[in-house]
């Protein structure tokens, strides 16, 4: 018997996967998928040169090792269906999600949670000073634009083909909420299958601290969505 496999990335860069239990991989696993996750290069507890090393790569080193943790796993597990994936973040992980969709057609479904489409848009509305996008991307965006627009997942979208779900929420200063907007719209204009669930009231945090009756609701959203395209 061979099972799929979500492929589950997260935000940041910063921060880490520790060794705890966590509810969403068991509500996945428990609804028969495989979960891979990984702490590519931006994560921290791995170092100084580790965690920097995504600066001004958004899009390179992060994208690279998620794929590769995916290779590997699927090489060392035969039990593993490599024809059914499937690919969810938040954040840093929504950003992947898109990025990487925008990549490659391996994955059934993709689920894309508080993410980024566009860096230029992203610099002029997130509630973090100028310094922080200044440090990501190795200056503004009228310093680096070809930077922030070549690693904008929404300069590629003509050439996503993967069915997606858009998770967002309207008091999200983080990732403003125009973030899915325009990722839903840029789907829907080159006609790929896409939805967007907007959570009113709730923030960036949705997925840890949001009101209960919606973090139920999101994780059966996610489940729903790579139910639709099961086989």
């Amino acid at each position: 018997m061979s099972y799929p496999l979500i492929l589950n990335i997260k935000g940041g860069p910063g921060g880490m996967w520790g060794h705890q239990w966590f509810h969403e991989f068991q509500m996945m696993a428990a609804a028969g998928y495989a979960v891979v996750f990984t702490n590519y290069r931006g994560s921290t507890g791995y170092g100084y040169a580790h965690q920097h090393a995504v600066h001004a790569d958004y899009g390179g080193v992060d994208f690279r090792d998620n794929m590769a943790v995916l290779d590997h796993v699927l090489q060392q597990h035969d039990w593993l269906d490599s024809s059914r994936l499937y690919i969810t973040g938040g954040s840093h992980g929504g950003f992947l999600t898109n990025w990487i969709t925008t990549q490659t057609d391996r994955f059934k479904a993709a689920v894309t949670q508080r993410s980024v489409s566009n860096w230029l848009s992203e610099a002029g509305t997130q509630q973090y000073p100028p310094n922080s996008m200044r440090r990501e991307f190795a200056g503004t965006i009228w310093q680096n634009f070809e930077l922030y627009w070549n690693r904008s997942p929404l300069k590629y979208a003509n050439q996503v083909s993967t069915p997606t779900l858009i998770i967002h929420s309207t008091e999200d200063h983080i990732t403003p909420i125009g973030q899915g907007e325009e990722w839903f719209y840029a789907l829907k204009a080159n006609d790929v299958p896409v939805e967007m669930v907007v959570f009113k009231g709730e923030g960036h945090s949705l997925s840890r601290n949001g009101t209960p009756i919606n973090l139920v609701e999101r994780l059966k959203r996610i489940l729903a969505w790579f139910e639709r395209y099961a086989d």
